[in-house]
């Protein structure tokens, strides 16, 4: 018998919709995601002229251990520190 393999669902990430996944790593897994637009949100001239799609990683805390915490946190901080054509920007 063939073995059977769930998928994961997308997290629920309120004012975002997720899509495609990216990619998957030690830490998580990264969705393309879209902005969603609210009708308190007035978007000024310069951010209309991007587009309103970002990488975002999914963590699942449940599996941090304290290494891979102190992992994670020094990820992060190199990448605020990047600056690169073909990095995405962390924020």
């Amino acid at each position: 018998m063939a073995a059977r393999y769930e998928a994961t669902p997308i997290p629920n990430l309120p004012g975002y919709a997720l899509g495609e996944k990216l990619g998957a790593g030690s830490f998580g897994t990264v969705y393309k995601a879209r902005l969603i637009p609210t009708s308190q949100s007035r978007p000024s001239s310069a951010a209309c002229a991007r587009p309103n799609f970002f990488a975002i990683k999914c963590i699942n805390r449940k599996t941090l251990t304290k290494t891979t915490q102190d992992l994670l946190i020094n990820e992060i901080k190199l990448l605020k520190n990047i600056k690169h054509e073909n990095i995405v920007e962390m924020y």
